[in-house]
């Protein structure tokens, strides 16, 4: 129900701002605020937000970039078959994770109980 609705507010806004990559940014800038905000309330400790290893800020720049790609391929999907189209890919994500997983992660599939 969350995502109908999630897809929904999506449909208004890409169709009154057709601009996508320019909708992409300000959408993770936006979600880039909120989230400093937030972690700022739960840890006002500003010494453990430090990046201490390449990795890390590796990671951090990988998890923006993928998201960014990620809500700009869900824009431009809505705008051109609308959001069912967009919606029905979901539960694919998870076959591809789990598949993913077994391949690269060496992760055990388990079917059945």
């Amino acid at each position: 129900m969350n995502l109908h609705i999630t897809y929904c507010k999506q449909v208004h806004v890409t169709a009154s701002y057709p601009d996508h990559l320019s909708l992409t940014a300000w959408a993770c800038l936006m979600a880039a605020l909120q989230s400093g905000i937030l972690t700022f309330i739960l840890e006002p400790n500003t010494k453990t937000w430090k990046l201490t290893s390449p990795l890390q800020l590796f990671s951090c720049l990988y998890a923006g970039l993928v998201s960014a790609v990620t809500f700009f391929g869900q824009a431009w999907c809505i705008a051109r078959r609308g959001p069912l189209f967009s919606a029905m890919f979901n539960p694919l994500f998870t076959v591809i994770v789990t598949v993913l997983g077994c391949i690269f992660l060496h992760e055990e599939l388990y079917v059945g109980r």
